[in-house]
């Protein structure tokens, strides 16, 4: 789902151009799912070990 809206927003600043306002806020948008792209399944472990714990200590 994450590299959808990364694609579309690389679409968007190859229409509107880099050099634009809204193709340097599409391009940082694009950025940002790339970031969550790469961070989201260490999130998730992490947080299967944290509710682990937690049902644990219950």
């Amino acid at each position: 789902m994450y590299r959808r809206f990364e694609e579309g927003a690389r679409d968007g600043v190859e229409v509107l151009g880099a050099d634009t306002p809204a193709g340097a806020r599409l391009d940082e948008t694009r950025r940002f799912f790339a970031f969550l792209r790469r961070e989201v399944p260490d999130l998730l472990r992490r947080w299967r070990e944290y509710n682990d714990a937690a049902r644990q200590d219950a």
